[in-house]
């Protein structure tokens, strides 16, 4: 394996990429979600359930989106699938019109539970009256989704991902606890859950997100100057009214011990520290470094961060991008991010790449000892993180990537020309400024895939594989 070495790297002027992005989002097509739901049955079957009981909530409803096509906005909600016949869906006050814009044939049943507090709760059937309407009963076996994988060991065996009180009422109309099982494998498990590879028009939506993104944050770096504040930076980085994966982050100085935290009105002072990002559905851009221009202008401990930080992490993600292929497996990806930026020195601690899509942690099939080989039409995180390095800050290029074999590649060049024109732009614009080249069946979701500004107000260098 050709390993990209730290001597390899230079900082050097590296231009700004094209803000490619599509014009318009794409919609996806209800035929897409008709196959969706004969999939779901047939890993239905498999198992041996009677029924999905798929719940979610405004922070957990990728699972039940992926069949319905909305979400619960700011209640809760569920999906009962059965075997054969209509599913059924379950929602609130205020929701309860968007059952008119469900992708797959679903009875609507009102459910007030799944309202906000002291809201009328009048005129409505019980939980239990639509298990019955959606033909759950005695001994039917169901299988229950909520949002997470829990880990494989005694103390998590027989854990649901719902709500206790839904908990009772599927356990009263089944007759059996041991007629509820956790089924959220079916869905994001990383070697056979069904949301973890995409089809070409739910990779067009992703991609319009990631472009999104990438471009506000593009912007955002190019605003970025001394007194500013976390605000003001903020405010360029519009969703446009989609959906946030996460919320907006921005840290600088002090505040960065904790870099989960939300921008303030703290203005931007040369030698600052600063990690931000933002996300949408598709894809997160995120980025560290140290607001200055030059490194005379750190504090002279710290002077040589390019040598000891910068120039070794850059290097593990051009490996990662250049090594990155259909069939590796999660555990080869690990240890190469092990070889070139060793855990015990950089301290990084989370898996250094995850699955990403509707929500901006999936699952991740890269950790140690994984024998789980990346698939095409999987979208997939750089994210590897240094946390621990005194006296010196992290560093970050998180973007993503698309793996699509020769079939998903012809099926994107026919159904969306203009998005694989945006994709072969960002390769070549990878290979000619930054010289990282990565297989044909990578492909970036994002226009900043590979930019690495690690002194932000240096606007015309930034890190380069020689």
């Amino acid at each position: 394996m050709d390993i990209t070495r730290a001597d390899q790297i230079v900082y050097a002027e590296v231009k700004n990429p094209g803000k490619w992005m599509g014009k318009e989002l794409p919609e996806i097509p209800k035929a897409v979600y008709e196959q969706r739901l004969g999939k779901v049955r047939e890993r239905m079957k498999e198992e041996q359930l009677d029924f999905l009981f798929l719940y979610g909530d405004k922070e957990h409803c990728g699972n039940f989106e992926y069949l319905c096509g909305y979400d619960p906005r700011y209640e809760e909600a569920a999906l009962i699938v059965p075997l054969e016949g209509k599913c059924h869906v379950v929602l609130g006050n205020e929701c309860f019109s968007l059952h008119r814009l469900s992708r797959i044939p679903a009875v609507p049943h009102l459910y007030p539970v799944f309202s906000l507090p002291n809201q009328p709760a009048e005129e409505s059937c019980g939980l239990k009256e639509i298990l019955e309407k959606a033909g759950i009963q005695k001994g039917s076996r169901a299988g229950v989704c909520g949002w997470k994988l829990f880990p494989k060991s005694r103390q998590t065996k027989g854990y649901l991902d719902i709500p206790w009180y839904l908990v009772q009422e599927l356990m009263e109309q089944t007759g059996d606890r041991d007629c509820l099982t956790d089924a959220n494998e079916i869905f994001i498990d990383p070697q056979k859950g069904l949301r973890t590879v995409n089809e070409a028009e739910q990779i067009a939506y992703f991609e319009y997100g990631a472009s999104l993104v990438s471009n506000k944050m593009l912007d955002a770096l190019a605003f970025m100057e001394p007194g500013k504040s976390g605000q003001e930076l903020a405010e360029l980085l519009s969703p446009m009214g989609l959906p946030m994966t996460s919320h907006v982050m921005f840290a600088s100085g002090e505040r960065t011990a904790v870099s989960l935290t939300s921008p303030t009105s703290r203005k931007i002072q040369t030698g600052d520290v600063i990690n931000f990002s933002f996300s949408l559905r598709g894809g997160l851009t995120c980025r560290a470094g140290y607001a200055v221009e030059e490194a005379q202008q750190l504090r002279e401990e710290v002077r040589d961060y390019l040598d000891q930080v910068v120039k070794p992490y850059f290097a593990a993600g051009v490996s990662w991008l250049e090594q990155m292929e259909i069939g590796i497996t999660g555990g080869a990806v690990y240890d190469l991010v092990e070889h070139c930026f060793p855990k015990e020195k950089f301290g990084w601690v989370l898996n250094p790449g995850h699955l990403t899509g509707t929500e901006e942690w999936l699952a991740s099939p890269i950790y140690s000892g994984s024998q789980i080989p990346l698939k095409s039409g999987q979208i997939l995180q750089l994210d590897i993180i240094p946390e621990s390095i005194p006296p010196y800050f992290t560093s970050n290029m998180e973007d993503g990537i698309l793996l699509a074999d020769q079939e998903l590649q012809r099926e994107i060049r026919l159904k969306y020309p203009d998005m694989w024109d945006r994709m072969q732009k960002r390769r070549t614009y990878m290979e000619q400024e930054i010289g990282i080249v990565m297989k044909p069946e990578v492909l970036p979701m994002s226009n900043s895939l590979g930019l690495l500004r690690p002194f932000f107000f240096n606007r015309k260098k930034a890190m380069k594989k020689q």
